[in-house]
């Protein structure tokens, strides 16, 4: 039955097969900065990888996290936070800057990502009320409303 069905088997995905990090998240922060920073390429940190971002302007970075445990995502924020104060310069708003946050959920049942994207649904709109009047209208991350 559909319902009780998890998700991996659904992609041909091999249910049975243990993701290093099952409860790993991966989060990208797309910002613009007044002024570029300093780094190379393509250089690795502890808990990210941040590259230019051809989609953003004034010196547009995207940083990306490695699959990290919920418990240590404050070590990805002071490591983020701890590069950009380090800079001379600071982030802007911007309509065209992001977070996202992603989620494995091949190890739920159908009927529990199903039960996810409900309560997602429920609380979009006062999660978008948080994140400012940019993300309202943003053609880039059209709410499901």
């Amino acid at each position: 039955m559909l319902y009780t069905t998890p998700v991996a088997s659904l992609y041909n995905s091999r249910s049975d097969k243990k993701p290093k990090n099952p409860d790993a998240y991966g989060i990208e922060i797309e910002f613009e900065l007044s002024q570029p920073i300093l780094f190379e390429e393509d250089e690795r940190y502890a808990t990210f990888q941040l590259k230019g971002d051809g989609s953003l302007r004034n010196h547009g970075y995207e940083c990306v996290s490695y699959p990290t445990p919920y418990t240590d995502l404050p070590r990805f924020y002071d490591e983020f936070n701890t590069l950009i104060r380090k800079q001379k310069t600071h982030c802007l708003e911007s309509p065209r800057a992001s977070v996202h946050v992603h989620v494995n959920v091949k190890d739920l049942l159908y009927f529990q990502l199903w039960n996810f994207m409900v309560l997602y649904y429920l609380l979009e709109e006062p999660i978008i009320g948080v994140a400012g009047p940019f993300r309202k209208n943003n053609l880039f991350a059209v709410s499901l409303n």
